[in-house]
């Protein structure tokens, strides 16, 4: 089931939960907009699903892949600071060393970031790494 709209509001449905709104009328999108489509908005879409924490990732990475994707891919800090250092051997260790200690501290938050990854098909070091940039501003 692809993501799914409802009426005016921006919201979004996974295949494993529905909406709380019996009888709600549904209209199917085909493209999750990217940043450059939406510019500033009003609203924020909501999605509500349901399972572990890698599957409510990957339901949140597959809906919003677009956003993500475009996110990533013009995040300044990101591109020209934290993933030239990460391709460095020094960068390598330190990332490791702070995934390591998110594992054993929050393996949920790990495991969800891993469904974001892999549903919104980008790599996991940039979604990681991109997090805790959001978390630095």
């Amino acid at each position: 089931m692809s993501a799914q709209t409802v009426g005016c509001s921006d919201r979004i449905a996974s295949s494993r939960f529905s909406p709380p709104q019996p009888g709600t009328h549904f209209i199917r999108t085909r493209k999750m907009p990217t940043l450059e489509d939406i510019g500033r908005r009003n609203n924020i879409p909501i999605l509500y699903t349901r399972g572990t924490h890698y599957e409510v990732g990957y339901d949140v990475g597959r809906t919003f892949r677009g956003l993500i994707q475009s996110f990533l891919s013009i995040s300044v800090p990101l591109n020209q600071v934290y993933l030239p250092l990460y391709e460095t051997e020094d960068g390598i260790q330190a990332y490791e060393k702070t995934l390591t200690t998110c594992k054993e501290n929050f393996p949920q938050y790990v495991r969800e970031l891993q469904g974001i990854a892999e549903g919104a098909q980008v790599p996991f070091h940039k979604v990681s790494t991109a997090s805790d940039l959001r978390s630095r501003e």
